[in-house]
Parts: structure tokens; sequence; C-alpha cells
């Protein structure tokens, strides 16, 4: 006789074809969360991917003299892919736009989307696709001088992708669960770091494919705990130090040299991404809707409070003078909800509805 009580650990799998298969049914494209956000390299344009695969364009010069909170509306929506949009990254000495989605890589012209925003057109076809034959990509980071594309995989691995000779040119093997984010130290090109949710941040030598430093939170910290999985960092200017966002709402700053921990500060959300701004990092957190511009020693400077919504992503415009953030909301039609901040003025924020 065959029992009919499954065993207890049945309950505690995760099916991620099925999540993902009732996130596609309920993100239609007209009902759909924020994922990521940037501004072109031009300052011209806002970008927005969402879970359903669709990227929508508003006009920044057009939202930024407004001077009521009023809806805002896209000015384009392109359904470029099916399933989730997990990352953006421009590319600006290519002047392309990367995506990271389910089992594939995606780039496109910021040119076309400039044309499709004049001409209102719903098509965009990718200039290249990347079939990368893993799980979802997390993250990316752009080697633009090198042609380089690494890819933070579902599966534990970063892929460093020659998108010139479309080939996988070296594998970032050692995570023992997924990854995060990858972040490339833009001052020597050759310093990768990868947030895996194994509690581990490793730094690699992007020219032999080998992981120099392990940085292990969960071990050196509370090993009974599972929240010290590493959500994102980023190199400061000078490659000396590392700042690290974890899943106990902390964000540590790391010695590159000798992965030691010198300082921590812990935060109401879990940080989701770190971007510079002069001297000076910006910070949004999961769970938290306040935007912290914060000195490397952990001062705050400033801060913004937008929706009471956990804060996905946050994109600075290349001259400096603002950012959008997007947070994690349900949106009807071609309404995005964006928070446009100026960094002269970062406590009056100016929201998109």
């Amino acid at each position: 006789m065959h029992s009919s009580i499954l065993p207890w650990y049945s309950f505690s799998l995760f099916d991620e074809q099925q999540y993902k298969k009732n996130l596609r049914r309920r993100t239609t494209l007209r009902y759909r969360p924020i994922s990521a956000c940037c501004i072109s390299p031009s300052n011209k344009l806002v970008i927005s991917a969402s879970a359903s695969g669709v990227l929508e364009t508003y006009d920044l010069a057009h939202h930024c003299s407004r001077s009521t909170h009023t809806n805002i509306h896209s000015t384009a929506c392109f359904h470029v892919q099916e399933g989730c949009i997990y990352s953006l990254v421009p590319d600006e000495n290519h002047n392309l736009l990367w995506l990271g989605g389910d089992r594939d890589l995606r780039c496109f012209h910021w040119d076309d989307l400039d044309t499709r925003l004049s001409l209102s057109e719903n098509k965009l076809d990718a200039v290249q696709r990347i079939d990368m034959g893993y799980g979802e990509t997390n993250g990316i980071a752009i080697h633009s001088s090198q042609n380089l594309i690494i890819a933070a995989g579902g599966d534990s691995k970063a892929y460093v992708y020659d998108y010139v000779r479309s080939k996988v040119v070296t594998t970032l093997k050692g995570h023992e669960d997924y990854l995060h984010d990858v972040i490339l130290d833009k001052k020597s090109s050759s310093l990768v770091a990868t947030c895996s949710e194994d509690c581990t941040l490793r730094l690699w030598d992007l020219r032999s494919g080998q992981c120099i430093r392990t940085i292990d939170r969960k071990r050196k910290h509370r090993p009974s705990s599972s929240k010290r999985f590493i959500t994102t960092a980023m190199f400061d200017s000078d490659s000396n130090f590392l700042l690290i966002g974890d899943g106990a709402k902390n964000l540590s700053i790391c010695y590159v040299a000798t992965g030691e921990i010198v300082r921590s500060t812990s935060f109401m959300g879990i940080p989701s991404r770190l971007r510079t701004y002069e001297e000076n990092v910006l910070i949004s957190c999961f769970d938290d809707n306040v935007i912290r511009l914060c000195t490397w020693g952990m001062n705050t400077v400033a801060e913004a409070r937008g929706y009471n919504k956990s804060v996905f992503d946050v994109s600075v415009s290349s001259d400096e003078s603002l950012f959008v953030s997007c947070v994690r909301h349900f949106i009807f039609s071609a309404i995005i909800t964006l928070i446009f901040i100026f960094l002269g003025n970062l406590g009056a924020p100016r929201r998109l509805h």
C-alpha cells in the first residue's frame, strides 16, 4: 500500500517553473510590476523594464518640466521578450542597452529607442540575442573596452561572454547558490565581484578566471542565519574598498586586499542597489521606501522618501543632475511608478505616479 502522505520536505520545495508560469499569467501587458529602470546616455529617456518582458520609454525633458504630480503615461511600450526582465544595463561606449531575462540576454540600440519614441511604434527588434542556457540573469556588468558582458546566472555561475565573437570565454564557478549581482571594478578592469544567495561574495581575476578571495558573511557573523545572502556590492573609485549589502539589512565596508570587514551599518531594508554620485553613494533598499545619499563613512548626507514600497532599482543620469528609482508596485496600463529626484535638492522628490 502506498501512503498518501507526502514527505515533509516536499512542501518546502520551490517550483521555479510554476512560479514563473503564474507570474506571467498575472502580469499581462496592462498589469505588471516594475523590475528595473535606467536613464539613456543622452539623458533624454527613462526606460523601465517589467516582469512581463515589457520596456517602456518616458520623455525625461517633458516630465521634468511638469509642475504637477499628476499621472504620467509612457510615450512608447515594447513587448520585447517572454518572461521577466531581471536586469537593465546601458553600454554607453557602444550606445547599447542590455537586458537580462530567462535563459537569454538581449541588446538594443539607444538610437532605435529614440526613433521608436518619435514614431510611437510598439515593435522593437533586438540587435543581438544571446542564448545563455541557464535560468534568470539577475545582474549584468559591461566591460566595453574588451567587448565583454558578464552575466550573473541563476545556476550559481557567472558567464563572461564576448559579444563580438559570440562565445562564452570564461565561466566563473564556485558559488553554491544563485547569483544576485555581478560588479566589475572599472579602474582595474580585471577584478569582478559576484554576490550570491549562498551568503558569500567572491572576487575574481577576470584574466585567469580564478577566484582570488571569498568573503563569507554567514560563517563570519552568524553561522545559524540564512539571511546573510549578498544582494549587491560596489567598488570605490580607488579599488581599495568594497561596499557589500546583505539580507540581514546591513551595508558593510570591506578592505579588498584582505577581505576584512572594517565597518557595518544597519538599515531598515535590504540594500538592493548601490550607485555612485560624486564621492558619495546612493542606496536603495527592499522593504524600505527611503533612498539615501551617504558618504563612504556611512554618514547620511540626505534622504528622499518615496512611496510605501520596496525600491528595486535606482539609476543616475550621466550629468549626475538627477536619478530615477522604481518601486515594487503593480501598475495599470502604461503608467509607471517612478521617483524623479534632483540631486541638487535631494529632499524634494518628484513622483511619477
